[in-house]
């Protein structure tokens, strides 16, 4: 259990950053990669743990 609140953090960490780039307007795709890839980094890394599948 302490793991999976580790990586549910992470995810809530990471998706405060990509909120942060997206308050940047007009959006730049480019500045959005970054966190969008860590976003579906720290997403990977539960799934990968606590799916079934």
């Amino acid at each position: 259990q302490a793991r999976f609140h580790d990586l549910a953090r992470q995810l809530e960490g990471v998706t405060g950053e990509l909120v942060d780039v997206t308050r940047n307007q007009p959006l730049d795709a480019a500045q959005l990669k970054a966190p969008m890839d860590k976003v579906e980094a720290a997403c990977k890394a539960c799934h990968s743990e606590f799916r079934n599948h």
